[in-house]
């Protein structure tokens, strides 16, 4: 019979990655979550012709938004 080779990694290497990848999605849901959301809102609002400083305005609040939504549904 063969000899099971594979080896489980240590568990401080689990926790490390967990941890990594816990602080990617975090980072990525707070950040570029509601940072991509207010720069696609406004290159939509200057391309429909509202005017650079409403476009500007509005998406202030809609990364406003997109932060409080991503803060309470996204991250815990």
């Amino acid at each position: 019979m063969a000899k099971d080779t594979q080896t489980l990694p240590p568990e401080d290497t689990i926790v490390r990655h967990r941890k990594f990848y816990q602080g990617m999605m975090d980072f990525g849901f707070t950040v570029f979550l509601p940072v991509g959301g207010a720069v696609s809102l406004f290159v939509a609002l200057v391309l429909m012709g509202t005017g650079v400083l409403t476009a500007l305005i509005l998406s202030f609040f809609g990364w406003l938004g997109l932060l409080g939504i991503a803060k309470s549904f996204f991250v815990h």
